[in-house]
Order: C-alpha cells, then structure tokens, then sequence
C-alpha cells in the first residue's frame, strides 16, 4: 500500500506542476498478402452455434474479492480481464487518479496496481497481459504494456507530438492498434491523422503511418476499431459538424478504401461517446451516444443501417463470446424497488437469434455508476455493495469463464 500512495503522490504533483503551467487522401494502394482467416473461423466447427450451445444451463459457483478503498470517496468501478483470467478491477486513488487492482481468476491479489493518467486513460485487455494508453499534459500520449501479473513490459510514445486527440482497439489477432491527430505545421489549423500497430508486448509491430491531412480550427475527434480479419477502420468528423467520415486500412495502416460517408451524430454537435466493435466473421459496428447506428462490412466503403436486434437496444455494451461465434449484450442495469439493482446479459446468435437473458444476483442497492465486465475468458464481472456502516471497501464476484 505505501508503495502504490508514493506512486499517486508523485502521479498528483506531476499532475498539479502541469497544471500550473499552464485533406487530401492517401491513395489506394494495392493489395499486399494479407492474411484473411478469421479469428472465430478458427473456432468454426462447420455450422453456427444454436442457443443451446450459447446460454449456459445455470450461472455455476461465483468467487468473490474484497479490498481496502484506495481513496476515501469508495470509487469502486467495473471489473474487466485478459484472455488468461487475470482480473482488473476498478479502485481509483485519491484526487481522481484512474487505477486497477490486478487480481488472479481465483481470487488472489498480484499486489500490483495499474495507474491511468489525470488527462484520460483505457485499459486494453489483451490475450495475455493489458496495455494502458494514457494521455498525458501537455499533448502526449504513451501506451504502457504489461503482463497478465502486472509486470511492466515497456513504454512507447506515441509520435510525432504534439497529439490532440487519440484513440485505440485492440486486434483480436493480438496486440493493440491506435490512432491519433497531431498537430501540422504549427498553425493551429493543420491536422496529420496517424495510425500504428504494436504488439501483444506493446512493442511496436508497424511504423507511425500518415492516413490524412485535415483542415479544421480544432483536432477533430476519432474513432477505430479491429475486426474479425484484423482489417482497420478508422473514423474522423470535425467538430464543426455531425459527419463521420470513414475509412478502411490494412494491417500495414495503408489505405485499403477511399473515405466515405460513414455516419452522422444522433444529435448533431453533442458528441457524448462513441466505440466501434467487432461483428462475429467480419466487419464492424457504430454506437454514438449510446444508440448503435451503422454497420460496416469488412474492407468496404460502406455503412448500413445497424442491425435491428442491436438498434433495439440502446445504452448496451456489445461483447463476442464463446470463442467469437455469438454475441453478450450488457444491458443497462435496472432498479427494482424493494429489491436493489438488477443486472443482465442478454445473449444472441451470430445471426441475431435471441437466446434470452442471463439475470445475475441483486448487487447493490442503487444502480448508479454500475455495469457488468465481460472479460476476453469469458468471465462476467459484478461489482458488489456491502452492507457495512462505514463503507470505505470495494467489492466485486464473478463468475469464471461463464461464456467462453
């Protein structure tokens, strides 16, 4: 425990010293060999997985962890893991510093704590071990590596800086891909989009590739997303207007399509969060501000609608399980009076077929700032309330590999 306060304090006075100190297209190339399997083909036992082979007969036995609050506000989060059953739980330190305590699938603490940054951060769960990119002040972003324990691996920078605005995916085939904008030609108007692969170590696997040059009074905002074939989609819009403007790359960050009209905000100009995910084969899909909007098939120029059986189910988190071949829809939690928070997933088909809802054990007694974990394992996470007078403790059970 000390050890991790003298990382906060230094994570604050860095944080506190920073603070008072306050286009044109790359043309297509043509295609490279490239592989195209998969990742659920490689699972693919000839025909697509029924309800029967997707919803589990009962939830089975859960495990459980409690932990000393690392900050007097209690700020206990959701739960997510890596592909080998490590656990990383959300328990943020004083002053808002982001943090997980990393715990193994049985329950045993590593005695080890991530720390995110003061100006953003996302953990990455890879296949063995997570990656952390962390935006830090001023205008430079890094992506962290570490193993399933939380043994630091390396750090590597994102460049050239200055970075406005970034973001990243992880490749389902491994490792972690990320975007970003950084500033061009020091007139505070020009913007280079940039786009770089590294590996399951954080190592990088591609170099930094130029993708577009923009034009805008500030960094526009961004978007990307790996799917099933490990084929990039990055998406871009001002933020003058309510247009995304899409584009495939391959795996190298070279232009596989010209940009297109990808989408358009809900309600234009209040952009309140968007994420690309995965489809089962191929191909991906769009949630703005919480509605799903559009799909892309994989490597072409073109958005269509959603699917209705994810348009029909706002505010949810969409996850693949069962070895890619179906899907887990994190529902938003729903309270029920004289009862506490009610949690579900609610499983389908690669198809669409809904397979019915998995309904977890009350958790709490509000259902604020609650939301279910799925993990890479397939393991769903719950965080927990106790019933003590002085709740200064956080909780959480799961169930392990429930829907791999």
């Amino acid at each position: 425990m000390g050890r991790v306060l003298q990382q906060w304090r230094q994570v604050v006075v860095v944080t506190m010293l920073a603070r008072a100190l306050g286009g044109c297209s790359e043309a297509v190339a043509s295609e490279p060999a490239e592989q195209e399997e998969s990742v659920s083909a490689q699972w693919n036992t000839g025909n697509p997985l029924s309800c029967a082979d997707i919803r589990p007969e009962e939830l089975g036995p859960s495990r459980s962890f409690i932990t000393q609050a690392l900050s007097r506000e209690a700020a206990c989060g959701p739960g997510t893991g890596d592909g080998s059953g490590s656990l990383a739980l959300r328990n943020d330190g004083p002053f808002g510093v982001v943090a997980w305590t990393l715990v193994s699938s049985k329950g045993v603490p590593f005695g080890v704590t991530l720390l995110g940054g003061d100006f953003g951060s996302e953990l990455l769960p890879q296949r063995q071990g997570f990656d952390l990119r962390i935006n830090h002040f001023p205008a430079a972003t890094e992506l962290q590596a570490y193993t399933s324990k939380g043994e630091f691996l390396r750090r590597t920078s994102f460049l050239p800086e200055p970075i406005e605005v970034s973001a990243a995916a992880v490749d389902p085939f491994g490792g972690t891909v990320a975007a970003w904008w950084s500033g061009a030609g020091g007139d505070g108007q020009s913007w280079n989009l940039w786009v770089q692969s590294f590996d399951e170590k954080g190592s990088p696997a591609t170099a930094p590739r130029l993708v577009q040059t923009l034009h805008a009074s500030e960094a526009p905002l961004i978007l990307i997303g790996v799917d099933q074939r490990g084929r990039r989609l990055v998406l871009w819009r001002t933020r003058e207007s309510g247009v995304w403007t899409g584009q495939w790359l391959r795996q190298d960050g070279s232009a596989r399509t010209r940009p297109f009209a990808a989408a358009e905000d809900p309600a234009p100009s209040d952009f309140l969060s968007g994420q690309l995910q995965p489809l089962v084969g191929e191909g991906l899909v769009l949630q703005l501000g919480g509605q799903w909007v559009r799909q892309f098939p994989s490597g072409e120029p073109t958005a269509l609608p959603a699917p209705d059986w994810l348009a029909a189910n706002p505010g949810s988190d969409l996850t693949l399980i069962r070895h890619e071949g179906a899907y887990a829809l994190v529902l938003p939690p729903t309270f029920i009076e004289g009862s506490g928070c009610q949690e579900r997933v609610r499983l389908f088909t690669s198809t669409g077929e809904s397979c019915g809802d998995l309904v977890l054990p009350f958790g709490g007694s509000t259902c604020s700032d609650r939301h279910l974990g799925i993990t890479l394992d397939g393991t769903v996470i719950q965080q927990i309330e106790l019933n003590i007078p002085a709740n200064d403790q956080c909780a959480w059970r799961w169930w392990p590999r429930l829907l791999r």
